[in-house]
């Protein structure tokens, strides 16, 4: 070590200067503050600010001609603006919550790196800080150590390393000072790898690239420059709720103006405070106030279940991303396999027992497995040692005096051990090499048994001794004779096994036609092998390796190995570009681009990287594709829910325009005589009760919905996110929301034509306007809320059980109990203009419930008639 002369103070400065520092920017959290605001971006959004200030003009406005005395009516200005504006707070507060603790949650699983390395300066040998490592400087290496920046080997001592991160290849490299490997960047063995563990040996090596210059910096910028994604169901939103905005507004400036010059340019003031209420509770009528809201509340319900369940969403949105996946390529070491390798077979030639292959393998062999499971060293040696009992071998019987370390040209490790008088040669290594060193062994009788195992994907290790009555390790011939005229004693044969869940968790995706595709670093045969056992693969003609891959044919193939982050890449957008939504599984750094451009990026928690993990819209806690598969379920479950809760939400949205517009240019007109007769001017529905009606109608059922447990096997339906109401949604919106439109104006209708016939109502218009608006009022909300019962199963719900939906029933009736407290409480029924003391009137309680009741019998009615033809 010592002849090495590193650099000195000057040089590292002007090193540093022009190639910059050993830095990688890691993302930081999102301040709070900055998500809350980003809700605001939204156009509905914005929209209801207006109205929020428009409202508060008004209530200004008036306060001053009222020269602020408190009325009922003063009360119910100032309380609309007030709820309008609560309404959009809440929204953005739950969903930056959400995403702030998804971050946070996913923050606390990225690992630490190594501080410190040893680089040689011109003072020396020195322990440095990672970060001020420089280009040309010279690193020290030894077993456990952390590569810091990416270099070329200027010195290997049986120096292996781990680099699966950055190739997805679980089997350590053999590291030299001249390439031995292919052509490729990452195939060269003289070059060393940022981020990379050395898990054998020592080595030194000269840096080239630092920070963003590395392979593991390229990555970065790669992850960096992504867009932010959109899941289906956000596209649609933001497409409809764009829609109900320019619409609404363009509604809002025509209904203010035709109001206004129907009532009349005289007394302006008052007229002009009459038009624009009338306007802005159209618009609240026509935007779904609740759109986000509740989108927002059952995303963030889905999200904790899954985070009980090892999945962590980031963002709130890819929960309903992950319910449309319909392909999803996995990586195979760690997802689908345990990531450690196992020995799941042996062979014992002639005479040989288990207990002397064992015993062998043990003495040959450098790994360590404490009592309490940690292990260092490779880990084929670690599976070896963790196979064996080693209790009964008596290995402290044996002293190791020499050893000839593994290397990637001779495949084989030797060690000579005493015992008593005796030498025992032990050597391990590739079967093709040892076979052919071993004495009056016909090969051909072991070589098809380990072809077969090899054919399985299993990879074979061969052991072989000799005796020995002297030794001298200072002789250079009998060293080099060691390896020679050895006695067969057997193999063993080690895999990375399947995880216990995998293979139901294949067979769950191809259920729910899922398409299961595996991209691996590994070898074809391990890959086939593992691919064939689990179900991903049926026809070994679908396996390819990542060179011999037609961009144009990448869909023919389920299985591909020894695949280039490129290549994956491109496997992807293959995929994604023939319309599939792709979720993509990863761990490493050259997983990053694929996690990034995929429609659902899925890193594991255990081994992932940072940089994978930043990429990733979900990281898999607990490394289980089976995790995966049940938040694909949670998904499906959530666009459901989220669809069933947007129905309800535009039945009344489209519903209360209808009423609104009619009520203001027909109800009006029919009853003018009558209202200007008790000095009123007619209004159907504040804002103030469509806002109830669009928050606590929906809201409760909205959460009951995402509670209630799945009672439908969804992995075994037809699924698809591309038709928000698709199989009759459409139709049947249209015609619901015609139906209770119409029944709400006949009920608002019936109830003032009541008032004007009471002798007490009849003397005030604003008793006649609040006896038709109580009536409507439970009529709209009421058969909205009750709704959520029909949405959530196709049959009549006299033909289900209501314990199985015990949850929904519940907020159904919640949201009618809301109902009731308004039109049944005087102080509430003041706030939102309902008739106070309306036990007084048990007509108009009949009219109130008569219409919900109608529009629910119409509703099983036209079920029955889709059941008995089976169209149900």
């Amino acid at each position: 070590m010592n002849k090495w002369t590193g650099l000195s103070a000057a040089a590292v400065l002007e090193s540093r200067a022009q190639h910059g520092a050993n830095l990688i920017p890691t993302k930081k959290l999102t301040p709070f503050w900055l998500l809350f605001l980003e809700q605001f971006k939204s156009l509905v959004v914005i929209l209801l600010l207006v109205a929020t200030i428009l409202s508060l003009v008004v209530a200004i406005i008036s306060g001053v001609n009222a020269n602020w005395l408190f009325d009922h009516n003063l009360v119910i200005e100032w309380t609309q603006p007030f709820v309008i504006l609560i309404t959009v707070l809440a929204n953005s507060l739950i969903g930056s919550i959400q995403e702030f603790k998804a971050q946070k949650s996913a923050h606390t699983l990225k690992s630490l790196t190594q501080p410190f390395t040893r680089v040689f300066r011109e003072e020396g040998l020195v322990s440095l800080p990672v970060g001020e490592v420089v280009v040309g400087d010279i690193i020290f290496l030894e077993a456990g150590d952390i590569i810091p920046a990416d270099g070329k080997v200027l010195q290997a001592n049986h120096l292996r390393c781990m680099e699966s991160f950055l190739t997805g290849e679980s089997v350590p490299v053999d590291k030299s000072v001249v390439n031995t490997g292919g052509k490729g960047l990452l195939e060269q063995t003289n070059l060393l790898f940022s981020g990379a563990q050395v898990v054998f040996g020592s080595g030194v090596f000269e840096v080239t690239a630092v920070g963003l210059n590395t392979q593991v910096g390229q990555i970065v910028k790669t992850v960096d420059s992504s867009a932010t994604k959109l899941s289906p169901l956000q596209q649609k939103l933001e497409k409809v709720g764009k829609w109900f905005s320019w619409f609404g507004l363009g509604l809002f400036v025509v209904v203010f103006l035709v109001q206004l010059g129907l009532l009349g340019f005289h007394n302006f003031s008052a007229n002009w405070s009459i038009a624009l209420i009338g306007a802005i509770a159209l618009v609240v009528a026509i935007i779904p106030e609740g759109l986000v809201t509740f989108i927002n509340v059952i995303f963030a319900l889905s999200v904790q279940k899954l985070t009980k369940q090892k999945a962590i969403i980031k963002y709130l949105a890819a929960i309903e991303t992950l319910g449309g996946v319909q392909i999803i390529c996995t990586d195979k070491t760690g997802t689908l396999t345990q990531n450690k390798m196992k020995v799941v077979d042996y062979f014992c030639f002639s005479n040989t027992t288990q207990t002397d292959l064992a015993r062998a393998l043990c003495l040959c062999n450098n790994a360590t497995v404490n009592t309490n499971g940690d292990s260092t060293g490779d880990p084929t040696e670690i599976a070896l040692l963790q196979w064996l009992d080693r209790d009964g071998l008596e290995l402290n019987h044996y002293t190791r005096v020499y050893e000839k370390a593994f290397d990637s040209n001779r495949k084989l490790m030797s060690v000579v051990v005493q015992k008593d008088n005796r030498f025992i040669v032990i050597v391990k290594g590739a079967h093709d090499v040892l076979l052919p060193l071993c004495k009056g062994l016909d090969s051909n009788q072991i070589k098809p048994l380990i072809d077969e195992r090899a054919s399985n994907g299993l990879r074979n290790l061969a052991v072989g001794l000799k005796v020995l009555y002297c030794f001298d390790p200072e002789n250079t011939q009998t060293v080099n004779e060691l390896e020679s005229e050895l006695d067969f004693l057997g193999f063993v044969s080690l895999q990375d096994p399947p995880r216990i869940e995998s293979k139901a968790a294949i067979m769950a995706c191809h259920q729910a036609n899922i398409t299961p595709i595996m991209i691996t670093g590994d070898h074809l045969k391990t890959a086939t092998a593992i691919a064939k056992e689990l179900g991903i693969l049926t026809d070994e003609r679908q396996a390819i390796l990542g060179v011999d891959l037609d961009p144009a044919k990448i869909m023919e193939y389920r299985v591909f190995a020894r695949v280039t982050p490129q290549q994956k890449l491109e496997i992807v957008n293959a995929w994604k570009q023939a319309g599939y939504t792709v979720a993509v599984t990863g761990d490493g750094v050259n997983d990053a681009p694929a996690l990034v451009t995929s429609d659902v990026g899925c890193c594991m928690g255990q081994t992932g990287v940072d940089i994978a993990k930043d990429a990733a819209d979900v990281i898999i806690s607990d490394d289980n594709f089976a995790t995966i598969v049940n938040g694909i379920e949670q998904g499906r479950k959530t666009f459901l829910t989220c669809k069933r809760v947007l129905f309800n939400l535009f039945l009344t949205s489209i519903a209360g325009t209808i009423v609104v517009l009619l009520g203001l240019f027909v109800l009006g007109e029919v009853f003018r005589e009558q209202l200007s007769k008790a000095n009123h001017n007619f209004q159907v529905f504040t804002p103030t009760q469509l806002l109830i009606i669009n928050l606590f109608v929906h809201g409760f059922p909205a959460v009951a919905l995402a509670i209630q447990p799945v009672q439908e096997k969804l992995m075994l339906k037809p699924f698809s996110t591309k038709n928000l109401f698709y199989n009759r949604g459409g139709f049947d919106l249209i015609w619901q929301s015609l139906l209770l439109s119409f029944l709400t104006l006949l009920f608002y209708s019936l109830g003032m034509v009541y008032a004007i016939n009471d002798p007490e109502l009849g003397k005030s218009g604003d008793l006649i306007n609040r006896a038709g608006a109580t009536c409507g009022f439970m009529v709209l909300g009421g058969s909205a809320a009750l709704n959520s019962l029909n949405l959530m199963v196709d049959r009549p719900l006299v033909a289900t059980n209501p314990k199985h939906y015990g949850i929904v029933w519940l907020g159904a009736l919640s949201s009618i109990f809301v109902f009731l407290l308004i039109i049944f409480i005087n102080p509430l029924g003041l706030v939102f203009s309902t008739l106070k003391d309306l036990t007084a009137h048990p007509v108009l309680i009949g009219y109130s419930f008569g219409g919900v009741l109608l529009y629910m019998t119409i509703n099983e009615v036209v079920k029955l008639i889709r059941l008995s033809y089976g169209s149900v």
